[in-house]
């Protein structure tokens, strides 16, 4: 788990953040006629489909979520190193604006992609029965010219679901995983640094 968590998360950030322009360019290639934005609320009401491409996930939530998967699976051998079943190095959304185009940015990513048994994965939560948003997400393998491949993960969202989780959930949901107050808050730091929005600095509650 040290092994892990020491050299191997340092590691394949590196191969992401390496991987991360080849992976843009696929999905700007799939889907030409989208838009690429920042927040699903920069979506207008005329699209049919836009993409976010996310930075690469923060080294201290990705310690966490191999922490998590080495407890699930007792720590067996056989299993490690545990940071390859860590699938959403690089991450994406294609936001749809009807049920007709999320069907067919599926077929999209699985043909470009090539999506298949040992080739990507695909976990359909359309009729999940669990607590949470229904969604498309698609492990698919990333593999750069003369680099070593990557897998990343790629969020189909309906838009008007998707605005509902951005604006209601998404914020407990983050508090509700994170595994210790350190954890968010270096989580919730990375993404004031990359925010293109100035904050405005209020002195810290005592609370």
């Amino acid at each position: 788990l040290r092994f892990d968590l020491e050299l191997m998360v340092s590691a394949m950030c590196c191969v992401a953040e390496t991987a991360l322009e080849h992976f843009r360019e696929m999905l700007i290639a799939l889907f030409p006629k989208a838009r690429v934005i920042a927040d699903v609320n920069d979506m207008r009401d005329d699209e049919t489909a836009c993409v976010v491409i996310a930075s690469v996930k923060n080294a201290e939530r990705v310690r966490e979520k191999i922490k998590e998967a080495a407890s699930e699976h007792a720590g067996d051998p056989n299993m490690w190193p545990f940071i390859q079943l860590i699938g959403d190095l690089l991450r994406a959304s294609v936001i749809l604006g009807g049920v007709d185009a999320l069907a067919g940015a599926w077929s999209t990513l699985s043909e470009g992609f090539d999506v298949k048994d040992g080739h990507g994965r695909l976990k359909n939560n359309l009729w999940t029965e669990a607590e949470r948003p229904p969604d498309m997400l698609v492990n698919v393998v990333v593999e750069p010219p003369g680099m070593p491949s990557i897998v990343g993960e790629v969020q189909l969202h309906l838009r008007e679901i998707l605005v509902l989780k951005e604006s209601s959930l998404h914020r407990m949901y983050e508090i509700v995983r994170a595994s210790s107050i350190d954890a968010l808050l270096a989580e919730s730091e990375m993404a004031r640094r990359k925010s293109l929005v100035p904050a405005l600095r209020t002195p810290p509650r005592a609370e």
